[in-house]
């Protein structure tokens, strides 16, 4: 899908300068006969494998975006069962020059009905990866995949990068 219609019209107003975005990250989890499985997506635009994420629009809440995300990206639909991690990522610049800086809650999800696929644009492929046999994947991305493997009695939050999990 790209960037939408309300961000189109932000990047009009102040061009390449810094947007603070809310944005979602969706971990799919799935039993498989002796092991789970972790749904995640080939990003188009650098090859990579990551869960599923995107930019909410103005109005939505962070769950209802993820479960649009994932639908939008993979066709799968998804029911959220627990918030995992809320942070603020670092300031990225994308290739044309757009900078921005996510605020980001992620979800834990399980599929409810579907079958994944690519669904749009932003992914070169979809699949289902053993939990013990993950791609390379970005460290916050293997963070935000053992929390919800393994979930904490309660989400971390941006400082708890260094042990998620661990509360004071």
């Amino acid at each position: 899908m790209g960037i939408s219609n309300y961000f189109q019209h932000l990047r009009s107003l102040v061009g390449h300068e810094l947007i603070l975005c809310p944005g979602v990250t969706a971990v799919v989890v799935r039993d498989a006969a002796d092991h789970r499985e972790v749904l995640l997506v080939q990003r188009a635009d650098n090859a990579e494998w990551t869960p599923v994420s995107g930019a909410l629009e103005p109005g939505e809440d962070a769950d209802v975006g993820a479960v649009r995300e994932v639908l939008e990206e993979t066709r799968l639909q998804v029911v959220v069962d627990r918030v995992l991690w809320i942070q603020t990522l670092p300031r990225s610049t994308y290739p044309n020059g757009d900078q921005v800086q996510y605020y980001d809650t992620a979800f834990s999800c399980r599929p409810v009905a579907g079958t994944a696929e690519v669904g749009d644009d932003e992914s070169r492929a979809v699949g289902w990866f053993s939990e013990h046999a993950l791609p390379p994947l970005a460290e916050r991305f293997r963070t935000t995949i053992a929390l919800a493997l393994n979930p904490p009695a309660a989400p971390a939050f941006g400082a708890d990068r260094r042990s998620p999990g661990a509360h004071p």
